[in-house]
Parts: structure tokens; C-alpha cells; sequence
């Protein structure tokens, strides 16, 4: 082939070619009503036990020792008071969009469920580190932004997956598509934010969690970039990199995270990347 892979890649999103994920209606809804200012916990009750994926995943996780429940749950409805109704709908929207991370390819298979590892686990230690620095404030957003900065990499990966079936002569060796995932999936990222309609606050850490600019205001982005790189060095990543000076980056030296507060979030981690597999 004459073109590059980045212009295959580029060519079949602008032009459609390739389904986009899509965010599952049944998760909107219940990420509406916990947003919403009456909120009613039997509502997000009644919703979740309309699918029983739904049902056993939130079931699985308030069981969790993750969330360290002492007595075991067996009702969505106390599973809601023990996680709160915003962790609820951050597992909800995980696990529908659980659906989008699959590949026909095995090889892309393979590097897709190191990317969903990845996600989850970023998702719940973006979490716990916004609560770790009493910006509670930002526990829920930083769920979410930590599950979804790298979805740019899934959009390729799915396009390149589409190409593989489509074209026999299309067989990039992976270590092109991974060079192709690291330069592109941010900017691809925050095309399909903009494409889902995502608010901001999301789209910027799609977008930015690799500038090398930053502000020091930018709790967020700061958070999700900090736990990425501690994912990537515990070897939860598409690519690991066990050399990264966690607690020296400059994140960790703007939201003031100690060694101590570093080698905590590692652990922290290395328990979120098994409550990975239960969602």
C-alpha cells in the first residue's frame, strides 16, 4: 500500500467506514438520574435489575474486598448504600462499555483486553486519588476521565480490526499499530468525545493526557496523568514501563503526592487491576 497506516487509519474515520463505540443507553439513563438534582435511589434500583449483567456486576463489586465490605451484600439495593450512587453508575458505564472492547483479530484481541485492564484500573485509582487528596469533590469525574482517556486507542484498534477483515492484503505488523496507537489516540480520542457529545471536562483529559503542557489549576488532568504513568510502571498497560519515577513526575510534584502517598497508589493498583476482572 502507498499510504502511510496513520493515513488509512485517518481516511476510514473521516470517512465513516468504521463503526464508532457508542455509549449504551441503559448507562446514560442511570448516569442522568444520579446527576439529577431528585434523584431516587429505588429508580437506580429498578434500572439496574432490568439486566442481569447489570445485577451481578454491581453485586460482585460492593463484594468485593477492593471496597472491603465485612458482610456480604446479595441486594442491588444495598449495594447502592454500601458503593454510593455515583460509584454505581460509574460501574454501570463500565461494564456497558465492557461490549465495545472486543476484536475479531487475536491480536488485537489481546492488546484491546490490555487496554480495558488498563482503563479499569486507571478509572478506580483516579478515584481513590482524588479521595486520597480530600478533592472529594472530583472522586466521580475522575472515574470517568480515568476510564476514558484512552479510548482514542480503541477507535484505531477497532478501524485497523475493520481493515484486517475487509482487505486481505492489510496485515500491519503490531509494532507499527502500537507506534500508530501512541501517536494518535489522544487526538482521535477527543474526535470522538466531540462525535458522543461528552462534556468538556472529560474531552480535555482525552485530549491532553500526554501534553507536555499543563497548568497547575488542572486537578483532573493531573490525576488521570499521574495514575496512567503508576499504571504503566506496575505493568498494567499496553506498554509497561517499570522505570517511571512515580512520586519524581511532575504531576505528582504539583498535586503534592509524597513517596510514601506514591507507593500507596501503586499497592492501591495492584488491587484495582484484579477488581479489573470483575467488572
Amino acid at each position: 500500500m502507498d499510504r502511510s497506516l496513520a493515513e488509512i487509519v485517518d481516511a476510514c474515520i473521516e470517512a465513516n467506514e468504521t463503526e464508532l463505540p457508542v455509549l449504551d443507553q441503559t448507562a446514560m439513563r442511570v448516569h442522568e438520574l444520579t446527576q439529577s438534582d431528585d434523584y431516587d435511589a429505588a429508580s437506580l434500583e429498578s434500572l439496574i435489575r432490568e439486566e442481569p449483567v447489570l445485577t451481578a456486576a454491581v453485586l460482585r463489586l460492593a463484594n468485593s474486598s477492593f471496597y472491603g465490605g465485612l458482610s456480604q451484600i446479595t441486594s442491588v439495593r444495598d449495594a447502592i448504600v454500601r458503593l454510593g450512587s455515583q460509584k454505581v453508575s460509574s460501574v454501570v458505564i463500565a461494564v456497558t462499555q465492557r461490549e465495545s472492547y472486543k476484536m475479531r483479530d487475536p491480536g488485537l484481541q489481546a492488546v484491546l483486553s490490555k487496554l480495558w485492564h488498563h482503563s479499569i484500573t486507571c478509572a478506580l485509582g483516579s478515584a481513590w486519588l482524588a479521595d486520597r487528596l480530600d478533592r472529594k469533590d472530583l472522586t466521580d469525574h475522575a472515574f470517568m476521565a480515568g476510564m476514558l482517556h484512552d479510548l482514542g486507542k480503541l477507535l484505531i484498534l477497532r478501524v485497523v480490526d475493520d481493515l484486517k477483515v475487509s482487505e486481505a492484503d492489510f496485515d500491519p505488523p503490531m509494532p507499527l499499530v502500537h507506534q500508530i496507537l501512541d501517536a494518535m489516540h489522544a487526538d482521535r480520542g477527543a474526535m470522538l468525545m466531540a462525535k458522543w457529545n461528552i462534556p468538556q471536562v472529560y474531552a480535555d483529559v482525552v485530549a491532553r493526557h500526554h501534553d507536555p503542557n499543563f497548568g497547575d489549576d488542572e486537578t483532573l488532568l493531573l490525576l488521570v496523568r499521574l495514575v496512567d504513568l503508576a499504571c504503566n510502571k506496575i505493568g498494567v498497560g499496553v506498554q509497561e514501563k517499570p522505570d517511571t519515577k512515580v512520586a519524581a513526575s511532575a504531576e505528582a510534584q504539583v498535586l503534592g503526592v509524597s513517596d510514601v502517598m506514591a507507593a500507596e497508589l501503586e499497592i492501591l493498583l495492584e488491587d484495582a487491576s484484579g477488581v479489573a476482572g470483575l467488572v
